[in-house]
């Protein structure tokens, strides 16, 4: 088959997309994937013991950073999706999201005493 023939070919009968579509569909996979993520994670590890892991502020700081970047990753691919869209601000959130963790991480440990800076980095069944 020559490259005209196969323009020809899937260029008839072209039928529009229906508005809204692909959003649909991409919304439902997002939510799919993220929920046999969590039974996986949930089948092979498990909880932690004990009850205070839920309340920690760490966790809620752990839940935002992944909020953030599966929000602004959804919605930047929500806009590459389609041609000619311009996503340069979500790659800016994402962009500042790592920053974010990143200057937390290095404060914690500028900030934090010297004798536990290896049990911050290493963690504390490693020595």
């Amino acid at each position: 088959m020559k490259t005209d023939q196969l323009i020809n070919l899937l260029s008839t009968n072209l039928e529009p997309v229906k508005r809204g579509e692909t959003k649909k569909t991409l919304t439902w996979t997002i939510l799919a994937g993220g929920l046999a993520a969590v039974c996986l994670m949930l089948a092979t590890v498990g909880l932690r013991p004990g009850g205070s892991w839920f309340l920690s502020g760490y966790l809620l700081l752990k839940l935002l950073f992944m909020l953030i970047l599966i929000g602004a990753g959804a919605a930047l691919l929500a806009k590459l999706v389609s041609p000619g869209q311009d996503g340069r601000k979500l790659y800016t959130v994402i962009l500042l999201a790592f920053l974010a963790i990143g200057s937390a991480g290095v404060c914690a440990l500028v900030l934090g005493p010297p004798a536990a800076r290896d049990q911050m980095m290493m963690g504390s069944l490693l020595k």
